[in-house]
């Protein structure tokens, strides 16, 4: 069985009960042995839990999130909460924590010779050596959310196409669906692995967003003709798909609707920190500026 790193299924995630780390890098690689290491906790049941390493960076922190920041040398692991992160992500968090100083893998780059101590963090109480990590805990770098908006729903995501010549929306599924909350149910990937240009619907319960991709560099030349104008056809059916899913799943119908069109490479912080991690695309930002 073809598992994708970024799209385990469920069974395949129960194999590790909740032990996988997805680490950055090459075991080889002397850049990878670092004093601080940033982990996002993924999956929705204690079973599913898994670790993936990301840059340390506050704009990598998600308020609907639980992560773990691990200090090599000092023997100190950071569990950092967002003020949305919900009861369920909070625990898996505290016992993938609990599971890494066990085990220590070599490439985390913890050794078995001292001790490891466990510290919980909320958003807006950080200590100044986990700020100082994260190169400063600046809000404007990420989108908080305040305590008062817990976001207790999962995202739904629609592919919008034309391709068997009628337009219409193909949901994606999460690769793990549970009954409980999964807050990032998707990656970038789903988005930019799409062939370009891709059109995708995003319910984010009180706003909708519409995700415009990219003509490829490569046909540029052709944006124009039939191209164009099913493009362009297609940007239209897109909004009104929008429009018409709003009205039906809120069984309302005034005219005063929440929904964004954001353009690839473009894309907001509210956006952006609807995934667990992010990769800035200047390249496709200047093709869809041109």
């Amino acid at each position: 069985i073809h598992v994708v790193q970024g799209h385990e299924p469920a069974a395949f995630l129960n194999l590790f009960s909740g032990k996988m780390v997805v680490h950055s890098g090459k075991k080889s690689d002397k850049k990878c042995e670092k004093r601080w290491r940033l982990y996002i906790c993924q999956g929705t049941l204690e079973s599913e839990t898994f670790l993936i390493e990301i840059s340390c960076s506050t704009r990598q922190l998600r308020s609907r999130g639980s992560f773990i920041l691990l200090d090599t040398e000092n023997g100190k692991l950071y569990i950092w909460h967002g003020n949305n992160s919900l009861r369920h992500i909070r625990e898996n968090a505290i016992k993938a924590a609990s599971k890494l100083k066990e085990s220590r893998p070599e490439e985390a780059g913890l050794s078995n010779e001292n001790n490891i101590e466990i510290c919980e963090i909320e958003e807006g109480s950080e200590l100044e050596e986990f700020s100082n990590a994260l190169g400063g805990i600046n809000k404007k770098l990420y989108w908080s959310l305040r305590t008062t908006e817990i976001k207790d729903h999962t995202l739904k995501l629609y592919h919008l196409s034309s391709i068997f010549n009628k337009f219409h929306a193909t949901e994606i599924l999460c690769p793990y669906r549970a009954d409980l909350t999964t807050p990032f149910p998707f990656s970038q990937d789903d988005l930019y692995q799409a062939n370009q240009p891709a059109l995708f619907l995003l319910d984010d319960k009180d706003v909708l967003w519409i995700w415009q991709g990219w003509w490829p560099d490569s046909e540029t030349e052709d944006q124009s003709g039939s191209k164009t104008v099913r493009w362009q056809a297609e940007r239209r059916a897109a909004m009104t798909i929008a429009i018409r899913y709003w009205q039906k799943t809120r069984n309302t119908q005034t005219t005063n609707l929440p929904i964004y069109l954001v353009w690839a490479g473009l894309e907001p912080l509210q956006f952006i920190n609807l995934f667990p991690e992010w990769t800035y695309r200047d390249d496709v930002a200047e093709l869809n500026i041109e």
